[in-house]
Protein backbone atom coordinates (compact mmCIF):
# COMPACT_ATOMS: atom_id res chain seq x y z
CA UNK A 1 0.00 0.00 0.00
CA UNK A 2 1.24 3.47 -0.82
CA UNK A 3 3.77 2.15 -3.35
CA UNK A 4 3.60 3.68 -6.79
CA UNK A 5 4.65 2.10 -10.07
CA UNK A 6 8.28 2.58 -10.95
CA UNK A 7 11.70 1.41 -9.65
CA UNK A 8 13.01 1.12 -6.10
CA UNK A 9 16.56 0.39 -4.89
CA UNK A 10 17.09 -1.87 -1.84
CA UNK A 11 20.54 -2.17 -0.26
CA UNK A 12 21.40 -5.04 2.14
CA UNK A 13 24.35 -4.12 4.40
CA UNK A 14 26.64 -6.19 6.61
CA UNK A 15 26.00 -5.42 10.29
CA UNK A 16 28.30 -6.32 13.15
CA UNK A 17 27.27 -9.47 15.00
CA UNK A 18 25.22 -11.00 12.20
CA UNK A 19 25.99 -14.18 10.36
CA UNK A 20 25.22 -15.72 6.99
CA UNK A 21 25.47 -12.40 5.17
CA UNK A 22 27.50 -11.49 2.17
CA UNK A 23 30.92 -10.13 2.77
CA UNK A 24 29.93 -6.86 1.18
CA UNK A 25 26.80 -4.82 0.80
CA UNK A 26 24.37 -6.10 -1.88
CA UNK A 27 22.08 -3.77 -3.84
CA UNK A 28 18.79 -4.99 -5.40
CA UNK A 29 16.52 -3.09 -7.80
CA UNK A 30 12.79 -3.87 -7.63
CA UNK A 31 10.47 -2.81 -10.49
CA UNK A 32 6.82 -2.26 -9.62
CA UNK A 33 4.59 -2.52 -12.73
CA UNK A 34 1.38 -0.43 -12.95
CA UNK A 35 -1.85 -2.42 -12.79
CA UNK A 36 -4.04 -2.27 -15.94
CA UNK A 37 -7.61 -1.06 -15.39
CA UNK A 38 -10.34 -1.66 -17.97
CA UNK A 39 -12.94 1.03 -18.65
CA UNK A 40 -15.87 -0.46 -20.58
CA UNK A 41 -18.12 1.74 -22.72
CA UNK A 42 -21.88 1.13 -22.75
CA UNK A 43 -23.09 3.13 -25.78
CA UNK A 44 -26.68 2.92 -24.49
CA UNK A 45 -28.34 2.88 -27.91
CA UNK A 46 -25.60 4.55 -29.91
CA UNK A 47 -22.50 2.94 -31.40
CA UNK A 48 -18.80 3.50 -30.80
CA UNK A 49 -15.55 2.60 -32.50
CA UNK A 50 -14.24 0.64 -29.51
CA UNK A 51 -15.90 -1.16 -26.60
CA UNK A 52 -13.31 -0.34 -23.94
CA UNK A 53 -10.06 1.39 -23.07
CA UNK A 54 -7.27 0.64 -20.64
CA UNK A 55 -5.76 2.98 -18.10
CA UNK A 56 -3.23 2.08 -15.42
CA UNK A 57 -2.99 2.38 -11.69
CA UNK A 58 -0.43 5.09 -12.26
CA UNK A 59 -3.10 7.23 -13.97
CA UNK A 60 -4.93 9.92 -12.06
CA UNK A 61 -7.69 10.71 -14.60
CA UNK A 62 -9.89 8.88 -17.11
CA UNK A 63 -7.91 10.29 -20.03
CA UNK A 64 -9.32 10.62 -23.53
CA UNK A 65 -12.83 9.16 -23.93
CA UNK A 66 -14.44 8.20 -27.23
CA UNK A 67 -17.71 9.72 -28.42
CA UNK A 68 -20.51 7.69 -30.00
CA UNK A 69 -20.37 7.94 -33.78
CA UNK A 70 -24.14 7.51 -34.17
CA UNK A 71 -26.60 9.65 -32.31
CA UNK A 72 -30.11 8.46 -31.56
CA UNK A 73 -32.44 10.35 -33.95
CA UNK A 74 -33.69 13.51 -32.28
CA UNK A 75 -30.97 13.41 -29.62
CA UNK A 76 -27.35 14.44 -29.20
CA UNK A 77 -24.63 12.90 -27.05
CA UNK A 78 -24.57 14.45 -23.57
CA UNK A 79 -21.59 12.62 -22.08
CA UNK A 80 -20.36 9.58 -20.14
CA UNK A 81 -21.79 8.73 -16.72
CA UNK A 82 -20.78 6.26 -14.02
CA UNK A 83 -24.20 4.58 -13.94
CA UNK A 84 -27.20 4.00 -16.18
CA UNK A 85 -29.27 6.45 -14.13
CA UNK A 86 -28.00 8.97 -11.63
CA UNK A 87 -24.28 8.66 -11.13
CA UNK A 88 -21.64 11.21 -12.00
CA UNK A 89 -20.75 12.70 -15.37
CA UNK A 90 -17.08 12.16 -16.21
CA UNK A 91 -14.73 13.73 -18.74
CA UNK A 92 -11.15 13.10 -19.77
CA UNK A 93 -9.93 15.25 -16.85
CA UNK A 94 -12.12 13.66 -14.18
CA UNK A 95 -10.12 12.03 -11.38
CA UNK A 96 -10.34 8.23 -11.40
CA UNK A 97 -11.46 7.24 -7.90
CA UNK A 98 -12.01 3.47 -8.21
CA UNK A 99 -8.48 2.46 -7.29
CA UNK A 100 -7.43 -0.59 -9.32
CA UNK A 101 -11.00 -1.74 -9.99
CA UNK A 102 -12.36 -1.70 -13.54
CA UNK A 103 -15.52 0.26 -14.29
CA UNK A 104 -18.23 0.81 -16.90
CA UNK A 105 -19.25 4.19 -18.32
CA UNK A 106 -22.74 4.77 -19.76
CA UNK A 107 -23.49 7.12 -22.65
CA UNK A 108 -26.41 9.49 -22.24
CA UNK A 109 -28.26 11.57 -24.79
CA UNK A 110 -30.42 14.65 -24.53
CA UNK A 111 -33.33 15.65 -26.73
CA UNK A 112 -32.55 18.32 -29.30
CA UNK A 113 -34.86 21.07 -30.42
CA UNK A 114 -35.83 18.86 -33.35
CA UNK A 115 -37.53 16.52 -30.86
CA UNK A 116 -40.72 18.58 -30.92
CA UNK A 117 -43.84 17.60 -29.02
CA UNK A 118 -45.86 17.83 -32.26
CA UNK A 119 -43.19 16.36 -34.55
CA UNK A 120 -45.68 13.83 -35.95
CA UNK A 121 -47.73 16.64 -37.53
CA UNK A 122 -44.88 17.79 -39.78
CA UNK A 123 -45.01 17.05 -43.50
CA UNK A 124 -42.19 15.39 -45.42
CA UNK A 125 -40.59 17.38 -48.27
CA UNK A 126 -37.43 16.85 -50.37
CA UNK A 127 -35.40 18.92 -47.89
CA UNK A 128 -36.84 18.14 -44.46
CA UNK A 129 -39.94 17.79 -42.34
CA UNK A 130 -41.87 21.05 -42.28
CA UNK A 131 -44.88 22.73 -40.77
CA UNK A 132 -47.61 23.21 -43.36
CA UNK A 133 -51.14 24.56 -43.16
CA UNK A 134 -52.80 27.74 -41.95
CA UNK A 135 -52.76 27.08 -38.22
CA UNK A 136 -49.70 25.37 -36.81
CA UNK A 137 -48.17 25.43 -33.35
CA UNK A 138 -44.61 26.34 -34.27
CA UNK A 139 -43.91 29.48 -32.24
CA UNK A 140 -40.62 29.71 -30.39
CA UNK A 141 -39.06 32.34 -28.12
CA UNK A 142 -35.73 33.56 -29.44
CA UNK A 143 -33.27 36.42 -28.96
CA UNK A 144 -34.45 36.96 -25.40
CA UNK A 145 -33.43 39.94 -23.29
CA UNK A 146 -34.21 38.88 -19.75
CA UNK A 147 -37.89 37.93 -19.75
CA UNK A 148 -38.60 39.71 -23.04
CA UNK A 149 -38.28 37.50 -26.13
CA UNK A 150 -38.94 37.86 -29.82
CA UNK A 151 -41.48 35.53 -31.40
CA UNK A 152 -40.03 33.33 -34.14
CA UNK A 153 -41.59 30.38 -35.96
CA UNK A 154 -40.17 27.00 -36.84
CA UNK A 155 -39.99 26.24 -40.55
CA UNK A 156 -39.15 22.61 -39.88
CA UNK A 157 -36.52 20.03 -39.06
CA UNK A 158 -33.63 20.00 -41.52
CA UNK A 159 -31.47 16.99 -40.73
CA UNK A 160 -30.66 17.37 -37.02
CA UNK A 161 -31.28 21.13 -36.96
CA UNK A 162 -34.26 23.41 -36.66
CA UNK A 163 -34.67 26.27 -39.08
CA UNK A 164 -36.61 29.25 -37.74
CA UNK A 165 -37.95 32.51 -39.17
CA UNK A 166 -38.66 35.76 -37.34
CA UNK A 167 -42.43 36.08 -36.86
CA UNK A 168 -42.43 39.78 -37.78
CA UNK A 169 -40.31 41.39 -40.51
CA UNK A 170 -37.49 43.80 -39.77
CA UNK A 171 -37.41 47.24 -41.38
CA UNK A 172 -37.69 47.30 -45.16
CA UNK A 173 -34.46 46.48 -46.97
CA UNK A 174 -33.16 46.59 -50.52
CA UNK A 175 -31.89 43.28 -51.91
CA UNK A 176 -28.92 45.05 -53.50
CA UNK A 177 -27.56 48.58 -53.70
CA UNK A 178 -28.54 49.12 -57.33
CA UNK A 179 -30.13 47.03 -60.04
CA UNK A 180 -26.81 46.91 -61.88
CA UNK A 181 -25.32 45.02 -58.90
CA UNK A 182 -27.38 42.03 -59.92
CA UNK A 183 -29.42 39.46 -58.03
CA UNK A 184 -26.87 36.90 -56.81
CA UNK A 185 -27.71 36.40 -53.13
CA UNK A 186 -24.18 35.73 -51.88
CA UNK A 187 -22.50 39.12 -51.47
CA UNK A 188 -25.70 41.10 -52.02
CA UNK A 189 -26.34 44.11 -49.81
CA UNK A 190 -29.09 42.31 -47.89
CA UNK A 191 -27.08 39.12 -47.38
CA UNK A 192 -24.14 41.12 -46.05
CA UNK A 193 -26.34 43.22 -43.77
CA UNK A 194 -28.01 40.16 -42.25
CA UNK A 195 -24.66 38.51 -41.51
CA UNK A 196 -22.70 41.60 -40.48
CA UNK A 197 -21.26 41.18 -36.97
CA UNK A 198 -20.19 44.78 -36.52
CA UNK A 199 -22.18 47.79 -35.41
CA UNK A 200 -25.09 48.39 -37.78
CA UNK A 201 -25.43 44.77 -38.92
CA UNK A 202 -28.41 42.54 -38.13
CA UNK A 203 -26.39 39.64 -36.71
CA UNK A 204 -24.53 42.11 -34.51
CA UNK A 205 -27.86 43.21 -33.00
CA UNK A 206 -28.66 39.72 -31.68
CA UNK A 207 -27.82 38.96 -28.08
CA UNK A 208 -25.03 36.63 -27.01
CA UNK A 209 -27.27 33.68 -26.12
CA UNK A 210 -29.06 33.82 -29.47
CA UNK A 211 -25.78 33.93 -31.38
CA UNK A 212 -24.53 30.89 -29.47
CA UNK A 213 -27.53 28.88 -30.69
CA UNK A 214 -27.13 29.75 -34.37
CA UNK A 215 -25.40 27.31 -36.72
CA UNK A 216 -23.75 28.31 -39.98
CA UNK A 217 -26.17 26.97 -42.57
CA UNK A 218 -26.46 25.87 -46.17
CA UNK A 219 -28.66 28.16 -48.25
CA UNK A 220 -30.32 27.18 -51.53
CA UNK A 221 -29.75 30.23 -53.71
CA UNK A 222 -30.24 28.96 -57.25
CA UNK A 223 -32.21 31.20 -59.60
CA UNK A 224 -35.90 30.38 -60.17
CA UNK A 225 -38.98 31.59 -61.98
CA UNK A 226 -42.04 32.85 -60.13
CA UNK A 227 -44.61 30.80 -62.04
CA UNK A 228 -43.69 27.30 -60.88
CA UNK A 229 -44.91 24.95 -58.16
CA UNK A 230 -43.13 23.80 -55.01
CA UNK A 231 -41.18 20.80 -56.36
CA UNK A 232 -39.89 22.74 -59.38
CA UNK A 233 -38.98 25.68 -57.15
CA UNK A 234 -36.94 23.35 -54.97
CA UNK A 235 -35.17 21.88 -58.00
CA UNK A 236 -34.09 25.21 -59.42
CA UNK A 237 -33.06 26.58 -56.01
CA UNK A 238 -30.74 23.61 -55.50
CA UNK A 239 -29.30 23.62 -59.04
CA UNK A 240 -26.33 25.76 -60.13
CA UNK A 241 -27.24 27.56 -63.36
CA UNK A 242 -26.10 30.40 -65.61
CA UNK A 243 -28.27 33.16 -67.06
CA UNK A 244 -27.04 36.14 -69.08
CA UNK A 245 -23.44 35.23 -68.20
CA UNK A 246 -24.26 35.26 -64.47
CA UNK A 247 -23.67 31.98 -62.63
CA UNK A 248 -25.88 31.20 -59.65
CA UNK A 249 -23.83 28.80 -57.55
CA UNK A 250 -25.78 26.89 -54.93
CA UNK A 251 -25.73 26.18 -52.08
CA UNK A 252 -24.19 29.13 -50.30
CA UNK A 253 -22.56 27.77 -47.13
CA UNK A 254 -21.21 29.05 -43.84
CA UNK A 255 -23.66 31.94 -43.55
CA UNK A 256 -25.58 32.36 -40.32
CA UNK A 257 -28.57 34.44 -41.42
CA UNK A 258 -30.65 34.34 -44.57
CA UNK A 259 -34.23 34.53 -45.81
CA UNK A 260 -36.64 31.84 -46.87
CA UNK A 261 -36.28 30.31 -50.32
CA UNK A 262 -39.39 30.52 -52.49
CA UNK A 263 -40.01 26.79 -52.24
CA UNK A 264 -40.25 27.07 -48.44
CA UNK A 265 -43.17 29.47 -48.81
CA UNK A 266 -44.88 27.14 -51.25
CA UNK A 267 -44.40 24.02 -49.11
CA UNK A 268 -45.73 25.84 -46.03
CA UNK A 269 -49.22 25.65 -47.52
CA UNK A 270 -51.46 22.78 -46.53
CA UNK A 271 -50.60 19.49 -48.21
CA UNK A 272 -54.13 19.10 -49.55
CA UNK A 273 -53.32 17.55 -52.91
CA UNK A 274 -53.62 20.90 -54.65
CA UNK A 275 -51.45 23.68 -53.22
CA UNK A 276 -48.12 21.89 -53.48
CA UNK A 277 -48.73 21.43 -57.21
CA UNK A 278 -50.11 24.92 -57.83
CA UNK A 279 -47.94 27.63 -59.38
CA UNK A 280 -46.58 30.24 -56.96
CA UNK A 281 -47.95 33.12 -59.03
CA UNK A 282 -51.47 31.77 -58.42
CA UNK A 283 -51.24 31.21 -54.65
CA UNK A 284 -53.80 33.98 -54.15
CA UNK A 285 -56.43 31.82 -55.90
CA UNK A 286 -56.68 33.83 -59.10
CA UNK A 287 -58.43 32.31 -62.08
CA UNK A 288 -60.68 30.19 -59.90
CA UNK A 289 -57.77 28.19 -58.45
CA UNK A 290 -57.35 27.29 -54.79
CA UNK A 291 -56.62 30.18 -52.45
CA UNK A 292 -53.42 28.59 -51.12
CA UNK A 293 -52.24 31.67 -49.22
CA UNK A 294 -55.13 31.21 -46.78
CA UNK A 295 -53.78 27.69 -46.11
CA UNK A 296 -50.19 28.87 -45.65
CA UNK A 297 -48.94 29.96 -42.20
CA UNK A 298 -45.92 31.70 -43.75
CA UNK A 299 -48.15 34.15 -45.58
CA UNK A 300 -49.13 36.01 -42.41
CA UNK A 301 -45.57 35.73 -41.08
CA UNK A 302 -43.89 37.26 -44.12
CA UNK A 303 -46.42 39.95 -44.92
CA UNK A 304 -47.99 42.63 -42.81
CA UNK A 305 -51.46 44.14 -43.19
CA UNK A 306 -52.47 45.69 -46.47
CA UNK A 307 -50.34 45.15 -49.54
CA UNK A 308 -47.00 44.75 -47.80
CA UNK A 309 -44.50 42.55 -49.61
CA UNK A 310 -41.53 40.46 -48.46
CA UNK A 311 -38.28 39.29 -50.05
CA UNK A 312 -37.22 35.72 -50.48
CA UNK A 313 -33.53 35.04 -51.11
CA UNK A 314 -34.33 33.45 -54.51
CA UNK A 315 -32.95 35.31 -57.56
CA UNK A 316 -35.15 35.65 -60.64
CA UNK A 317 -33.99 33.32 -63.41
CA UNK A 318 -35.34 35.61 -66.16
CA UNK A 319 -33.84 38.96 -65.20
CA UNK A 320 -30.61 39.63 -63.30
CA UNK A 321 -32.04 42.89 -61.91
CA UNK A 322 -34.92 41.15 -60.11
CA UNK A 323 -35.43 38.73 -57.22
CA UNK A 324 -38.51 36.83 -56.06
CA UNK A 325 -40.85 38.10 -53.36
CA UNK A 326 -44.20 37.27 -51.75
CA UNK A 327 -46.79 39.92 -52.53
CA UNK A 328 -49.28 41.08 -49.91
CA UNK A 329 -52.15 39.25 -51.56
CA UNK A 330 -50.27 35.96 -51.43
CA UNK A 331 -48.71 35.21 -54.79
CA UNK A 332 -45.03 35.00 -55.78
CA UNK A 333 -43.58 37.44 -58.29
CA UNK A 334 -40.44 39.42 -59.12
CA UNK A 335 -39.25 42.82 -57.90
CA UNK A 336 -36.30 45.13 -58.67
CA UNK A 337 -33.38 44.42 -56.31
CA UNK A 338 -32.72 48.12 -55.67
CA UNK A 339 -36.15 48.75 -54.14
CA UNK A 340 -36.99 48.10 -50.48
CA UNK A 341 -39.28 45.36 -49.21
CA UNK A 342 -39.87 43.72 -45.84
CA UNK A 343 -37.38 41.04 -44.79
CA UNK A 344 -37.90 38.23 -42.26
CA UNK A 345 -34.55 36.82 -41.04
CA UNK A 346 -34.06 33.05 -40.99
CA UNK A 347 -31.47 31.03 -39.04
CA UNK A 348 -30.52 27.41 -38.41
CA UNK A 349 -30.22 26.32 -34.78
CA UNK A 350 -27.37 24.09 -33.64
CA UNK A 351 -28.25 20.44 -33.09
CA UNK A 352 -27.45 20.76 -29.39
CA UNK A 353 -30.20 23.32 -28.79
CA UNK A 354 -32.87 21.78 -26.56
CA UNK A 355 -36.51 22.59 -25.93
CA UNK A 356 -37.08 23.24 -22.25
CA UNK A 357 -40.74 24.26 -22.20
CA UNK A 358 -43.81 25.45 -24.09
CA UNK A 359 -46.05 23.74 -26.60
CA UNK A 360 -45.50 25.82 -29.72
CA UNK A 361 -48.54 28.03 -29.35
CA UNK A 362 -48.13 31.79 -29.66
CA UNK A 363 -47.39 34.10 -26.77
CA UNK A 364 -46.34 32.68 -23.41
CA UNK A 365 -46.84 29.09 -24.59
CA UNK A 366 -44.20 29.33 -27.33
CA UNK A 367 -41.38 26.81 -27.16
CA UNK A 368 -38.46 27.88 -24.98
CA UNK A 369 -34.90 26.97 -25.90
CA UNK A 370 -31.68 26.24 -24.07
CA UNK A 371 -28.11 25.62 -25.17
CA UNK A 372 -25.13 24.74 -23.01
CA UNK A 373 -22.54 24.23 -25.75
CA UNK A 374 -20.12 26.67 -27.29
Amino acid sequence: NGVSAGSATITVSQTSGTTHLAATDVTYTATIEPIPITITYNANGGSISTSSKTIYSSSTTYGELVEPTYHIPGYVFDGWYTSQTGGTKVTSSTTYVNGTSSTTLYARYIATASNLSNLSTLQTTPYGRVYSGANVDNYVKFNCDGTTCEQWRILGVYGDKLKIVRATPIASQTYNNSDSDGNVWGGSRLEQYLNQDTDGGYYYSLNTDAKAMIAAGSWDVGACGYNIAAAAAYTCATTTSTYSSVTYTTPLTNKKVGLIATYEYLYAAENDGTCWTQSGDAYDGRGGLTDCKSKDWLFSTLTRSGFSVAWTLSPDSDNTRYALYVFGVGYVHTYPVNLALDASPVVYLKSGVTITGGNGQSGSNAYTLSYSGS
